[in-house]
């Protein structure tokens, strides 16, 4: 079985987090629902420092990967 693209993976939690925090579950008070945003801002938060995370280390690779092209082509350090 193939691993599904991080992509997919990121936008199933998105879309998790916000029926979370639509959903009002019956019968609880106001504390209860406090308590269930808190977590799923939390939640949130750190997913975007990964998402973050994982764009920067995508950056980083894709520029290496440029330098070292050029570096082929041209024989002498760019930057």
């Amino acid at each position: 079985m193939t691993k599904p693209p991080r992509f997919f993976v990121f936008l199933l939690i998105a879309i998790g987090l916000h029926t979370l925090w639509d959903w009002d579950i019956p019968g609880t008070g106001l504390a209860t629902s406090i308590t269930e945003e808190l977590i799923v801002v939390v939640i949130g938060w750190f997913l975007i420092f990964v998402m973050i995370d994982a764009g920067l280390r995508e950056v980083r690779t894709l520029q290496g990967q440029l330098i070292v092209k050029k570096k082929k082509r041209g024989g002498h350090k760019v930057g």
